[in-house]
């Protein structure tokens, strides 16, 4: 018979192992090592979508990381209907309904008279090193002078190993 071989892995990790009788009766114990990452993730559906003001950064969702190297990115999509809009701005921040002003901010083509349309921003991944516990918002804004306007999408943080 062969023996049982037993290993602990750690938190981060997921281990899949077996024994392999091959022949001659040689015992060969394989292991499979995945190391499973941390992942943090908010989601807002279209049902639930926020309401925006005109020029008026309003956070879409947001999440609340420990310390550590977090790779965050984001998707939103800006709903406008019966809209005279110019354009709309998705972001990733630190600071609550502030849009980050770094260049890293991403401009969705939102143009026209009376119209209804979704367009949708996919922000790049953004590295953050946090040193504590720190609250990362996703950051929707539309500019338009009639009809109405929202924000729903995704925010999702990866630490980094």
């Amino acid at each position: 018979s062969t023996p049982a071989v037993f290993y602990t892995p750690a938190a981060s990790e997921a281990v899949y192992g077996f024994f392999h009788n091959a022949q001659r009766s040689t015992n060969a114990f394989v292991l499979f090592r995945t190391n499973t990452a941390e992942v943090v993730s908010s989601a807002v559906a279209l049902g639930a979508a926020v309401s925006l003001a005109s020029t008026t950064p309003a956070n879409i969702t947001s999440i609340t990381l420990p310390p550590g190297k977090w790779n965050v990115t984001a998707s939103c999509n800006i709903v406008v209907s019966g809209a005279t809009v110019t354009q709309g701005v998705v972001a990733i921040n630190t600071t609550s309904a502030t849009l980050t002003g770094d260049g890293t901010e991403v401009f969705i083509p939102l143009s026209g008279a009376g119209i209804s349309y979704t367009g949708t921003g996919t922000v790049a991944t953004k590295r953050l090193n946090l040193t504590t516990a720190t609250t990362v918002y996703l950051v929707g804004m539309a500019n338009f002078s009639v009809g109405t306007a929202s924000g729903y999408g995704v925010l999702t943080a990866t630490r980094v190993q």
